[in-house]
């Protein structure tokens, strides 16, 4: 693996850790009905309000992760790597992880997973 990939990989887990962990203060805060105001549905029940919660954590995360590369006298994150970041972070947080590509895909008929680093994705009639 080279650097960048190392990196980003990092980045990635960095970006996931701490949105799960803000995610898991949330429902649980939601949960002992600490700053609920009347009666809503729970996080967990409502995804709309939780995809709103995630696209706000996320550019607060991004841009935590920015500041810190900015004062180490990197530069910003290049934008295809942020998007990839972000699409990435959502998919291990709340989506499918890895599959999630694969499964908002309308032209994937069909995904094996063979073990945790093995898939195959039917697109078409193709592997």
């Amino acid at each position: 693996m080279d650097e960048r990939a190392r990196v980003e990989r990092a980045l990635l887990r960095e970006l996931t850790d701490r949105l799960t962990q803000r995610m898991v203060e949330a429902i649980q805060a939601d949960t002992t009905g600490e700053g609920r105001e009347g009666r809503r549905l729970a996080i967990r029940e409502d995804r709309p309000r939780l995809e709103l919660l995630m696209g706000r954590w996320m550019a607060e995360e991004v841009a935590r992760i920015n500041q810190a590369r900015l004062q180490r006298g990197d530069g910003l994150l290049e934008p295809a790597i942020e998007r990839e970041l972000r699409a990435c972070a959502y998919a291990e947080t709340v989506g499918a992880g890895p599959l999630d590509r694969y499964m908002n895909d309308a032209g994937v008929e069909e995904i094996d997973v063979n073990g945790p680093e093995r898939l195959r994705a039917l697109i078409g009639e193709r592997l």
